[in-house]
């Protein structure tokens, strides 16, 4: 029996007859089943026998129906399925699942696989759109649909296969699963509910049968139909990119359709979804001539990386003509990306991730080691205090700034009282700088970065500046001026920003880009490492 047939077993109007027969094919193939169904008289394959599925003892149960296993978790409850395996044999976990979270908040529910005592990994996290794949890739869930999950770690290798494809084959923490779990917590908003009409765990070599051409194509075909939706066109290109694997029937005219609508859609050019659907056409002239006629991006980074010698300070003149090198700290590695207009490119991280010394390499504070960037225009970088002359008065950096940034005089005094007043300034706008405090600093120089024309503009974190009432309005001048920018680079903490306003987000670590993509995947990943 194909995975299609499970998936429209649960159809409405779908007949027991139809699970019946689900449930009897997978013993028949010597699968160990967890339900109230007849599969008496099959023998299991040595080591399933050992198999034990149970709940925890401290955790609300989950319940077993004649229509399968309930999770109904409350606010303050935990319910979790665990799976645990004897060590001598690595097995496949087939789930059928159908969640129905509250639409207050994101459910708080994952599956996750353990080895004896290390800690666990997260497999996928459930979200109310879809479900987020091993900290990485989003995949829509239909609201109301089931999904099949199949789930194995072999060899070091975690697979994870969505209705009978496999969307995610890559190296595993650990050599195998000892254990899987799946685990809801519930929220104060409302119940969070779960239906598992099935669930069987199979030795390995049992599941390539259940692999049919036909659920391919279903799966590809349903896909490229889902991305004409504008409430799910963003997913698509993490979709492809888990799909990669996988030998997909695509429909050519399908493809070059979606690189149209994607091309024309209002809002930044989604570049990584053009790259993935172009890699789905086949090297043709027709390729080619899409592939040279896609948007010129505002800015280019490939291949950068950033070294600064670790003592600079202990470096002799002789050190110098002798060219002898002295060890260096590698602050950014390998980070490349395209910028398009209309983008905001929130960039995260942990302290020393690599973010600000990125933005000054960009501005050219900072020289590159290896690489290159190629940019429109000369960006300016605002941060707290940057830039800023302690002895001169707030009035008089603003002019310099304003001078600096190739304003006129005229255009500096049509612009200063509103900089002044938006940034509460009035009563010490002619006091030197150095004597403002940090808020007063940073509430200054962000009303200068708003108010000045700039194409491309790099914040680094002012957005935390003020009292509650001055960031309320910060915010919505910020969007006002956002709406006017070209591109725009922001260094930010906080996710709010990122998550609303943000078109892409990059993501460091240790001077290492973790992820550069949507900013709900980046987010996500962050989130893990923290």
């Amino acid at each position: 029996m194909a995975i299609s047939d499970a998936v429209t077993a649960m159809e409405p109007g779908a007949g027991k007859s139809t699970w019946e027969t689900l449930y009897r094919a997978a013993a028949e193939r010597g699968a160990k089943v967890l339900a109230p169904r007849d599969t008496s008289g099959v023998t299991l394959p040595v080591g399933l026998e050992k198999v034990r599925i149970e709940a925890p003892v401290t955790d609300k149960s989950w319940q077993m129906t004649q229509d399968g296993l309930n999770f109904d978790v409350g606010p303050g409850e935990r319910t979790r399925l665990w799976i645990q395996l004897p060590t001598e044999i690595s097995v496949w976990v087939h789930m059928l699942i159908q969640p129905a979270f509250s639409p207050a908040a994101e459910p708080v529910a994952a599956l996750r696989y353990l080895h004896d005592n290390d800690p666990e990994e997260v497999a996928l996290r459930f979200r109310r759109s879809g479900v987020v794949v091993h900290k990485e890739v989003e995949i829509p869930m239909p609201a109301g649909r089931p999904m099949f999950f199949s789930i194995g770690v072999f060899n070091g290798i975690l697979h994870l296969h969505l209705n009978g494809v496999p969307v995610y084959v890559r190296p595993a923490r650990h050599p195998s699963a000892t254990s899987f779990m799946l685990d809801v917590i519930g929220l104060a908003e409302g119940i969070s509910n779960l239906h598992i009409p099935f669930l069987a765990v199979e030795a390995p070599d049992c599941f390539t049968s259940t692999v049919s051409e036909i659920d391919s194509a279903l799966l590809a075909t349903g896909y490229l139909e889902a991305a004409r939706h504008s409430s799910v066109r963003h997913h698509l290109h993490e979709t492809l990119h888990s799909l990669a694997s996988a030998r997909l029937a695509y429909d050519r005219t399908d493809v070059v359709e979606l690189i149209g609508e994607n091309r024309r859609a209002e809002g930044p050019f989604r570049d990584v979804l053009d790259d993935l659907l172009l890699d789905r056409l086949p090297d043709t002239t027709e390729r080619q001539t899409l592939a040279a006629n896609r948007p010129t991006p505002v800015i280019r980074v490939r291949d950068v990386s950033i070294e600064l010698a670790s003592n600079p300070a202990g470096k002799t003149f002789s050190d110098l003509i002798a060219k002898r090198r002295h060890s260096h700290v590698r602050l950014l590695h390998n980070l490349s990306f395209d910028g398009f207009s209309g983008d905001i490119i929130g960039i995260i991280g942990r302290n020393g991730a690599g973010k600000t010394t990125f933005l000054k390499s960009l501005v050219g504070a900072i020289p590159i080691a290896a690489g290159r960037i190629d940019i429109e225009e000369r960006p300016i970088l605002l941060r707290p205090g940057a830039g800023m002359q302690p002895d001169l008065t707030g009035r008089q950096n603003i002019y310099k700034t304003g001078l600096y940034m190739n304003m006129t005089m005229s255009e500096i005094d049509a612009m200063i009282d509103d900089v002044v007043r938006f940034a509460e300034l009035e009563d010490h706008i002619d006091r030197p700088f150095k004597y403002y405090s940090d808020g007063m600093r940073a509430r200054l120089i962000f009303s200068m970065a708003t108010a000045m024309p700039r194409d491309i503009l790099l914040l680094d974190e002012l957005l935390s500046a003020g009292d509650m009432g001055f960031q309320e309005r910060a915010m919505k001048r910020l969007h006002d001026f956002l709406a006017r920018s070209k591109l725009v680079f922001v260094v930010q903490h906080t996710f709010d920003f990122v998550l609303t306003r943000c078109t892409k987000c990059l993501l460091l670590e240790k001077g290492i880009p973790v992820y550069f993509g949507e900013p709900r995947i980046a987010t996500e990943l962050y989130r893990e490492l923290l």
